[in-house]
């Protein structure tokens, strides 16, 4: 869960990552704003087509605090496994 202040930190690094357009790059971004907490839960994917376990142009999201985090599952996989893994948290009938 982040404080507004850390969701307006994502929307930078979303600006950054887009006008220094990596081709390699992609970001997915969900944003859920909860009213009572006055917090966001914010979820990234961050995709590089390299086999780069620290690409740069992500900085300004892996840079972010870690102590508000619910789960981390950056790793290097393949497109197959990132589908399986979308899959398994979106059950059919639940989209």
């Amino acid at each position: 869960m982040y404080s507004p202040e850390l969701a307006e930190r994502f929307n930078s690094a979303f600006y950054w990552l887009n006008i220094n357009a990596d081709p390699s790059a992609a970001v997915i971004m969900v944003y859920v704003y909860v009213q009572t907490a006055n917090m966001y839960a914010i979820v990234t994917d961050l995709q590089y087509i390299k086999a780069q376990s620290d690409s740069p142009v992500f900085h300004n999201f892996t840079s972010m605090p870690s102590s508000a985090q619910i789960a981390n599952t950056m790793r290097i996989a393949d497109l197959a496994a990132v589908v399986a893994e979308f899959n398994a948290s979106n059950p059919h009938g639940f989209r």
